[in-house]
């Protein structure tokens, strides 16, 4: 990747521990950005709910705000077990299944 255009940016998905990935990207001359879906449910692995389980998406503005909030305040992400994971990312995403534009 590097070799075809190194200002490309690899995206993978933010978790608690990404450390490897970015040993990896170090290696090799990626840049990698760590990306937060906003509007996804997570487990206590840092991984997306599956679409096939209800709550996978959340459609609640309000609970997706407060999730980018919680992210950027202190770095953690309430999963569907009701723990927390710290997470480092920068980017929100959200995914095209939401019915609307997000208010920010």
């Amino acid at each position: 990747m590097a070799k075809l255009d190194e200002r490309l940016i690899l995206f993978v998905l933010a978790g608690p521990d990404r450390q490897e990935l970015q040993a990896i990207g170090r290696r090799r001359g990626i840049r990698i950005a760590f990306e937060f879906f906003a509007d996804r449910a997570y487990n206590s692995d840092g991984t997306l709910v599956s679409r096939k389980l209800p709550g996978a998406v959340i459609h609640d503005n309000d609970v997706v705000a407060a999730k980018v909030v919680k992210l950027v305040k202190e770095g953690k992400v309430k999963t569907v077990d009701g723990s927390e994971i710290e997470l480092q990312a920068k980017p929100s995403a959200s995914t095209a299944t939401t019915p609307r534009p997000w208010p920010w």
